[in-house]
């Protein structure tokens, strides 16, 4: 038996090394062993499972296999932190497709996700990506995720909701050689990284549609969530400079251009020149009213409640806010 087995053996419950992230057990000697070896660790590993080893459960999800799923599977169900921990672990020893929407682990880690540390929630996130699980429960807990304060964890829950919902197709260009920041869900996910709610509020409203419309069975192809550019015969407007605009403040923002612009285009646009009043962007409260963006109204309402009264940006939002 090699010594990197017994080197593993000495680590079982100790102080994990400086090396070591603490939250597995040395995985350069885990990846080193051979199959057999491997197999007699996972075994020793499952015997410390029941006696909350969180390490030995990450460990065994880097392992995977019969063994460890049959180890983790009772302890996914514990309703404590060692049971979050379990959840995640099982998850990646299972694989994709490896717990079944109807196993009694989905309520848990539906739970996990809507509350404990942001530490576990993004756990769960991840477990949920994992596995591919997409039941009812778990799609309304990322869409609620994506809500939360954390900007982080919104980020991470849409990414998780449209990974299992099969949608990531529809966040690329045409010729899938990278991201469309002008697809709708791109742009969604513009709206749901933002602090400001008022601005989340009408991206998640259409994200529950679209999910529920997923729910009946509708293709997504058939919903025209992909990016459909200008067509020649709409003289599509050049709007490559708009984010400079927004960033170089004595710059105007192309209000002309973006009134030319239509469909996805002009969505985009609009929500580019709305996410820049997190920055208390006097311009951008003007250019929106200029658009007649009455939608963006309580967005700049919001962002306002956050600057001193009188100042330039109050004042901005004020006068933009009575010309809409």
């Amino acid at each position: 038996m090699s010594t990197m087995l017994d080197d593993l053996r000495r680590s079982f419950g100790a102080p994990p090394a400086e090396r070591d992230t603490g939250e597995t057990y040395d995985l350069a000697l885990v990846r080193a062993l051979d199959p057999l070896e491997r197999d007699e660790l996972a075994r020793e590993l499952a015997a410390r499972v029941p006696l909350g080893d969180t390490r030995a459960m990450m460990t065994l999800a880097e392992i995977g296999g019969p063994i460890a799923v049959a180890a983790l599977e009772p302890a996914a169900l514990q309703p404590n932190a060692n049971g979050v921990t379990a959840r995640r672990a099982l998850a990646f020893a299972a694989g994709t497709g490896g717990i079944a929407p109807s196993s009694p682990v989905v309520p848990l880690l539906v739970a996990d996700l809507r509350g404990g540390t942001m530490v576990e929630r993004f756990g769960a996130a991840m477990a949920v990506a994992r596995t591919g699980l997409a039941t009812p429960e778990v799609i309304e807990a990322l869409l609620d995720a994506m809500d939360h304060d954390d900007a982080a964890l919104r980020a991470k829950a849409f990414e998780v909701w449209v990974q299992v919902l099969g949608l990531a197709r529809f966040c690329r260009t045409a010729d899938d050689s990278d991201v469309e920041l002008r697809a709708p869900l791109m742009v969604y996910e513009a709206q749901v990284r933002s602090r400001l709610r008022a601005l989340r509020a009408p991206a998640l409203a259409d994200l529950r549609r679209l999910a529920s419309a997923l729910a009946s069975a509708q293709s997504p192809d058939a919903l025209a969530i992909g990016y459909v550019p200008a067509t020649a015969a709409a003289a599509p407007a050049d709007l490559s400079g708009l984010g400079r605009t927004l960033f170089d403040n004595p710059r105007p923002i192309p209000v002309d251009a973006v009134r030319a612009a239509s469909g996805a285009d002009r969505r985009w646009a609009e929500v580019l020149i709305a996410k820049s009043l997190e920055r208390h962007l006097p311009k951008a409260a003007a250019a929106l009213a200029d658009l007649g963006a009455r939608w963006a109204v309580p967005v700049m309402q919001e962002a306002a409640a956050e600057a001193q009264a009188g100042d330039a940006f109050a004042q901005a939002v004020a006068d933009a806010v009575a010309r809409l």
